[in-house]
Protein backbone atom coordinates (compact mmCIF):
# COMPACT_ATOMS: atom_id res chain seq x y z
CA UNK A 1 0.00 0.00 0.00
CA UNK A 2 1.29 3.61 -0.98
CA UNK A 3 2.56 5.86 2.13
CA UNK A 4 -0.05 8.67 1.14
CA UNK A 5 -2.95 5.92 1.02
CA UNK A 6 -1.91 4.41 4.38
CA UNK A 7 -2.08 7.92 5.71
CA UNK A 8 -5.05 8.98 4.22
CA UNK A 9 -7.13 5.75 5.33
CA UNK A 10 -5.24 6.34 9.16
CA UNK A 11 -6.54 10.09 8.70
CA UNK A 12 -10.71 8.70 8.08
CA UNK A 13 -10.19 5.91 10.66
CA UNK A 14 -9.15 8.63 13.32
CA UNK A 15 -11.89 10.72 12.22
CA UNK A 16 -14.60 8.43 12.30
CA UNK A 17 -13.55 7.20 15.41
CA UNK A 18 -13.86 11.24 16.76
CA UNK A 19 -17.60 11.38 14.89
CA UNK A 20 -18.35 8.03 16.92
CA UNK A 21 -17.12 8.88 20.35
CA UNK A 22 -19.17 12.69 19.43
CA UNK A 23 -22.07 10.78 18.58
CA UNK A 24 -22.13 8.41 21.81
CA UNK A 25 -21.24 11.26 24.25
CA UNK A 26 -24.26 12.75 22.94
CA UNK A 27 -26.78 11.56 25.50
CA UNK A 28 -24.30 12.54 28.47
CA UNK A 29 -24.53 15.53 27.17
CA UNK A 30 -27.97 16.27 26.97
CA UNK A 31 -28.69 14.78 30.33
CA UNK A 32 -26.29 16.85 31.72
CA UNK A 33 -27.67 20.15 30.05
CA UNK A 34 -31.46 19.48 31.23
CA UNK A 35 -31.57 21.51 34.07
CA UNK A 36 -29.99 24.45 31.97
CA UNK A 37 -32.72 23.69 29.13
CA UNK A 38 -35.37 23.90 32.20
CA UNK A 39 -34.32 27.12 33.88
CA UNK A 40 -34.25 28.41 30.34
CA UNK A 41 -37.69 26.88 29.15
CA UNK A 42 -38.76 28.51 32.73
CA UNK A 43 -37.33 31.98 31.85
CA UNK A 44 -39.19 31.91 28.27
CA UNK A 45 -42.70 30.93 29.59
CA UNK A 46 -42.41 33.83 32.18
CA UNK A 47 -41.59 36.25 30.51
CA UNK A 48 -44.01 35.33 27.33
CA UNK A 49 -41.10 34.96 25.07
CA UNK A 50 -42.57 34.55 21.48
CA UNK A 51 -39.61 34.29 18.90
CA UNK A 52 -36.05 33.91 18.77
CA UNK A 53 -34.47 37.02 17.42
CA UNK A 54 -31.35 35.97 15.25
CA UNK A 55 -29.91 39.44 14.64
CA UNK A 56 -30.92 42.31 16.09
CA UNK A 57 -29.22 44.91 13.24
CA UNK A 58 -31.80 44.99 10.35
CA UNK A 59 -35.52 44.28 10.41
CA UNK A 60 -35.49 41.55 8.43
CA UNK A 61 -33.19 39.76 9.89
CA UNK A 62 -34.91 39.92 13.15
CA UNK A 63 -36.88 36.76 12.38
CA UNK A 64 -37.52 36.08 8.42
CA UNK A 65 -41.10 34.40 9.35
CA UNK A 66 -41.92 38.07 9.86
CA UNK A 67 -40.30 40.28 7.68
CA UNK A 68 -42.38 42.31 5.74
CA UNK A 69 -41.03 42.30 1.54
CA UNK A 70 -39.97 45.58 1.83
CA UNK A 71 -37.47 45.49 5.22
CA UNK A 72 -34.69 44.83 3.30
CA UNK A 73 -35.26 47.56 0.62
CA UNK A 74 -35.89 51.13 2.87
CA UNK A 75 -34.58 53.35 0.42
CA UNK A 76 -33.64 51.70 -3.10
CA UNK A 77 -34.37 48.63 -4.43
CA UNK A 78 -31.37 47.86 -5.61
CA UNK A 79 -29.00 48.87 -2.74
CA UNK A 80 -26.01 47.39 -1.46
CA UNK A 81 -26.94 45.30 2.28
CA UNK A 82 -25.17 47.76 4.83
CA UNK A 83 -25.91 44.80 7.94
CA UNK A 84 -23.39 42.21 7.94
CA UNK A 85 -26.23 39.98 8.92
CA UNK A 86 -27.64 40.39 5.47
CA UNK A 87 -24.29 38.30 4.08
CA UNK A 88 -25.88 35.93 6.26
CA UNK A 89 -29.68 35.88 5.72
CA UNK A 90 -31.05 36.15 2.57
CA UNK A 91 -33.83 38.95 2.64
CA UNK A 92 -37.65 37.91 2.62
CA UNK A 93 -38.36 35.43 -0.41
CA UNK A 94 -41.47 38.03 -1.24
CA UNK A 95 -38.68 40.31 -2.14
CA UNK A 96 -36.88 38.54 -4.34
CA UNK A 97 -39.74 37.29 -6.19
Amino acid sequence: MPRATAWTLGLLALLACAVGLAWADGPRLARRRAPARAATAAFVARHRLTDLALFTEAPHTRHPGLALPHDALPDDPLPLDRHPSGSLLPPPHATLD
